[in-house]
């Protein structure tokens, strides 16, 4: 029993619709779950790192490339590690400029350039800190 060529072309468009149609939708619901899992990721992982002052340090936490994905989903894939942390996460503290000036003067160190004046820095603003550097 041969078919006619306009009914094998019918059903072959027929069929290449219907994936089509079942391929874009599929994608548009697994880009909302991501977008789902990223809130959840970002904003519990942002929760932990509060607990923890947000501390720079928190860079090196396993979790943290996590968070950082989820961020850039949510609010663009330019979104650094400051932006994330510090301007989407956590509200910028006291201890957080103390933290970061810590991390400046570690970073002269390490470079070894000049760090008496970053940590003179450190000692007037933040004469509470404790700056293993300085």
């Amino acid at each position: 029993m041969e078919l006619p060529f306009k009914v094998i072309i019918s059903v072959a468009l027929v069929a290449f619709l219907l994936t089509t149609f079942y391929i874009f939708f599929s994608q548009q619901s697994g880009e909302q779950l991501s977008r789902t899992e990223a809130n959840r990721i970002f904003y519990s992982t942002c929760d932990d790192y509060k607990k923890e002052k947000c501390d720079w340090s928190v860079r090196q936490r396993s979790d943290f490339t996590g968070f950082m994905d989820s961020c850039r989903v949510l609010f663009g894939d330019t979104a650094g590690d400051y932006s994330c942390l510090y301007q989407q996460c956590c509200v910028e503290t006291k201890d957080i400029l103390c933290s970061g000036l810590c991390n400046a003067c570690r970073g002269n160190e390490f470079s070894r350039a000049n760090k008496e004046s970053c940590c003179a820095r450190v000692k007037a603003d933040c004469p509470d800190a404790q700056c293993d550097v300085c």
